[in-house]
């Protein structure tokens, strides 16, 4: 079972703690199809368009920028956003030539599955064991918690995972992580199980032993904002927020995986979303935020970390002038955090109001009293 005083918390790698520049983490949704229909998922499984070379010529030309003078140093790639083992393309993605120079310029591959179907699964470690062994590789496995009490659901993952890590045999540090959409837990039907869902502690209890870190929430429908019903997100959010706000305390206020935990981390991190010719920022919510809306989309022309810089801070100025439109957000500790992280926007999206975070939480994690 994890040891939660060994836990690699809310940092990506070990050396953000000692930042001296930006660690730059970048999602990009390069794969296609998928087979399974996880409750809570709203991936448009077809959405990402074959990546052309003009893009290919235009992400190099953004990572070559952000990494002048050292300024922001490549930290993780995500490639998704279906389950790596099942995609139609993750092959044909993971083998062209100029993508394998790009992605081994980070540090680490993050990648994410089910872990339910392993079919083929060879094919796909082989293109891994020949093109990025040189990287740390991460693997997020994406949990359906209405089946945290289902041993046999319990058991093919952790079956299915050692399968799979004793394959590819990694040279270096590879590390799983817990992934869960949200949704209205307390309204599942299976019998006995809504009242876990709530509770943050007892459902990592279920699940510690197959990764290095406690669970990670990810609001999958905030890529279904058009689609959104009125108060929809804000509930979703509020769930979530209520559970770190029961679950912290000063037993694992210094080890629990909370992404919005230390008020520093956003000054350090800078994580960003592509899809099909586009960048978006990406708000740090519990967890990185992939929403794909005009508010959040970052205007490029020539591709460079000045571009960048300057729409992120146009969106600070933008939270700070809009702070006084919240009920409480002007007067609270946490502002400037919050707008770091873009937390503010998207209240702003979302037309809400009232506070999101877990600040009962924050109190604990940043040793304040409640």
């Amino acid at each position: 079972m994890t040891d939660l005083t060994k836990t690699d918390n809310f940092l990506t790698c070990d050396e953000v703690r000692n930042a001296n520049s930006y660690h730059l983490s970048l999602n990009l949704e390069l794969l296609r199809g998928c087979q399974f229909s996880c409750k809570g998922c709203h991936v448009d499984t077809y959405g990402a368009k074959p990546l052309t070379d003009e893009w290919m010529t235009q992400l190099e030309t953004w990572l070559d920028s952000m990494e002048l003078e050292g300024q922001y140093l490549p930290t993780v790639v995500f490639v998704g956003p279906t389950d790596f083992l099942v995609a139609d393309n993750t092959i044909e993605v993971l083998t062209q030539p100029r993508m394998i120079a790009f992605l081994n310029r980070f540090k680490r591959l993050s990648l994410q599955s089910t872990l339910i179907d392993l079919k083929g699964f060879e094919d796909i470690a082989d293109v891994l064991k020949k093109n990025y062994q040189q990287m740390e590789l991460e693997v997020n496995i994406l949990m359906e918690p209405e089946h945290v009490e289902t041993e046999k659901y319990l058991q093919t993952i952790h079956k299915h995972r050692d399968q799979l890590y004793t394959y590819l045999d990694w040279p270096k540090l590879i590390k799983s992580f817990c992934i869960m959409n949200v949704y209205d837990y307390e309204n599942v039907k299976k019998e006995n199980i809504a009242e876990l869902l709530v509770n943050y502690r007892e459902m990592h209890k279920r699940v510690s032993d197959l990764f290095d870190t406690t669970i990670d929430f990810n609001f999958s429908l905030s890529r279904k904002h058009d689609k959104l019903k009125p108060g929809e997100a804000q509930e979703a959010i509020i769930r979530v927020t209520k559970m770190f706000d029961t679950s912290v305390d000063r037993t694992n206020n210094q080890f629990i995986r909370f992404s919005f935990g230390k008020l520093t981390d956003c000054l350090i991190e800078k994580h960003y979303n592509f899809l099909n010719g586009q960048w978006f920022v990406s708000p740090l919510l519990y967890d990185r935020y992939a929403a794909f809306v005009e508010p959040l989309r970052i205007p490029m022309v020539n591709y460079t970390y000045q571009e960048t810089e300057c729409f992120e801070e146009a969106l600070q100025l933008n939270q700070y002038e809009n702070a006084g439109n919240k009920t409480e957000c002007a007067s609270c500790r946490y502002l400037g955090s919050c707008i770091d992280r873009n937390i503010l926007k998207v209240m702003d999206i979302y037309d809400i109001k009232d506070c999101i975070i877990a600040r009962d939480a924050l109190d604990v994690i940043n040793e304040r009293p409640t």
